[in-house]
């Protein structure tokens, strides 16, 4: 899936993403809150060219007290998506976090999908892309993903093994 011409239109998808989950059911988050929540900020890498698409707030404790995404289920969801956009080059996906973190009695506490920057020191080892499976310190590979698809998987695939049905 290809990124949209520009950081305003690929804003304007995730909004629109995450407003019809809501309206499924998905998302517990109402359109006001997808509306109050969603931002767009200055990059955190400080380059003009780029634009940070900002869905609620980290929580790096994981105390569940930062405004974020609630699904139905409880989890909570936070994401940051940088983004490089020049004149005449293709929009570029430049970083991304992606935190879903299930509610506290559950293990794993969290699921977090991290694209680290070009030349980062994962980028050298080869897992620029990679996800934390309940631990800040182990990564796992992951392929790159467009944030929709991103959305997707934690909005509507993201079900933790303890309540998953046993067949």
């Amino acid at each position: 899936m290809p990124l949209p011409g520009s950081a305003r239109d690929l804003f304007l998808e995730i909004r629109r993403h995450l407003v019809e989950a809501s309206d499924e059911g998905a998302l517990s988050s109402s359109q006001s809150d997808i509306f109050r929540l969603l931002k767009t900020a200055e990059s955190p890498f400080r380059d003009r060219d780029q634009k940070a698409i900002v869905g609620g707030e980290k929580d790096l404790k994981r105390t569940g007290d930062h405004p974020c995404f609630v699904r139905h289920d409880g989890a909570r969801l936070h994401f940051t998506i940088t983004v490089t956009q020049r004149a005449g080059e293709p929009l570029f996906l430049f970083a991304y976090d992606f935190e879903l973190m299930f509610p506290k009695d559950l293990s794993p506490r969290f699921v977090r999908f991290d694209l680290n920057e070009p030349d980062h020191r994962n980028d050298r080892e080869g897992i620029r892309s990679h996800l934390h499976p309940g631990h800040d310190d182990l990564q796992v590979p992951a392929p790159l993903l467009h944030p929709v698809e991103l959305l997707d998987v934690l909005i509507y695939d993201a079900v933790h093994p303890e309540k998953q049905r046993r067949a």
